[in-house]
Formats: structure tokens, C-alpha cells, sequence
């Protein structure tokens, strides 16, 4: 979907003109073939700071949001999370750190979860240990299954539902029986 006019500006121009795009789909096929050559954390940086811009004009950029929370972590692994705080002051902290752990997660679990374990007071705890676990089973279930039972206080192996629904509180109806 990038012409070959587009291909040629900065990557702040390239940005400011994807990001304007109607087509929902496109914009985002646009926007990830951007930030697939992604390189340096002042690339995530600058396009961090595109979509803020965009925020500000009233505009939605929600899966864009995510889909660059969760590569600036599967790139840039512990340094791209720990930009985190600093670059997102103003969307939801617990939700950034999701996003990107459950990058970083994809790419190398056993660092995500160390981290993870390191630091356990951070925003949404428990939703951000869920979200490096999804990580960890995309790349292997197995893996992702023993790493998800590990977490768990050996008393409640087995008796508690891991999925997204569950670990935001919301009461989904496989738990009803």
C-alpha cells in the first residue's frame, strides 16, 4: 500500500500521511509495514509521537496503539518496556506495559517473565502476567501452559481460567457452571 511518493518522505511525513488514511484497513496494513523497519527506539519514538499528534486532533488509533506497544517490546525486548513509562505518560500505563510485554513475551520469554517477576507492583499486575503468558503460547503452548501453571500459587493449579475475560474481572460464561 506505500506508493512510491510516500516510500521517499521522512518517516515523520510517512507517518503523518498513513495515520490520515480513511480506509481503516489500509492505514493499518500502511502503519505495520512502517514500523516492520523499525530499527532504533527513536523510530518507536517518532511514531509514538505521530499518533499522540493524531490522539490530539480527535482521531482513533487504537490498534496502531497496540500493534506499537507490542513490537517496540518484541524488538527492543527490557529497553523498549522500560521506555514505556517515560513515552506513554498519558494513555493507561497497565495497558502499555501489556501491550508490550506481551511483545517482548513472543520473542524472549524467559526474559519477559523474569522482568515480570521482578518488578510485581506494576499497574494491572495480574492482567500484564496474563498478557506475557498469551505471549509465551503463541510461540509454544506447551511452553506457554507450563509457564501459565507455574505462576499460579501451587493450590490453585487447575482451578483458575486464565483468558483475557477472566483476568480483567469480567464474569464470561464459561465460568457459570
Amino acid at each position: 500500500f506505500i506508493t512510491p511518493e510516500v516510500a521517499d518522505l521522512r518517516l515523520e511525513d510517512r507517518l503523518s500521511r498513513t495515520l490520515v488514511l480513511g480506509n481503516r484497513r489500509h492505514r493499518f496494513a500502511d502503519f505495520a509495514a512502517l514500523v516492520s523497519r523499525f530499527v532504533t527506539p527513536e523510530d518507536f519514538h517518532r511514531a509514538a509521537q505521530a499518533i499522540k499528534d493524531g490522539d490530539r486532533r480527535g482521531l482513533q488509533f487504537e490498534e496502531e496503539w497496540d500493534f506499537l506497544l507490542q513490537e517496540w517490546g518484541r524488538r527492543l525486548g527490557e529497553a523498549g518496556v522500560r521506555d514505556i513509562a517515560s513515552t506513554f505518560g498519558g494513555k493507561d500505563p497497565g495497558h502499555c506495559y501489556k501491550q508490550a510485554l506481551y511483545g517482548w513475551a513472543q520473542s524472549d520469554p524467559d526474559a519477559a517473565v523474569k522482568w515480570i517477576n521482578e518488578y510485581p507492583n506494576l499497574p494491572e499486575a495480574e492482567a500484564v502476567t496474563v498478557a506475557v503468558l498469551r505471549g509465551i503460547a503463541l510461540k509454544s503452548v506447551e511452553t506457554g501452559t507450563a509457564a501459565a501453571l507455574a505462576s499460579l500459587p501451587a493450590d490453585e493449579r487447575g482451578l483458575r481460567c486464565l483468558c483475557p475475560s477472566c483476568a480483567q474481572g469480567v464474569q464470561p460464561v464459561h465460568n457459570e457452571r
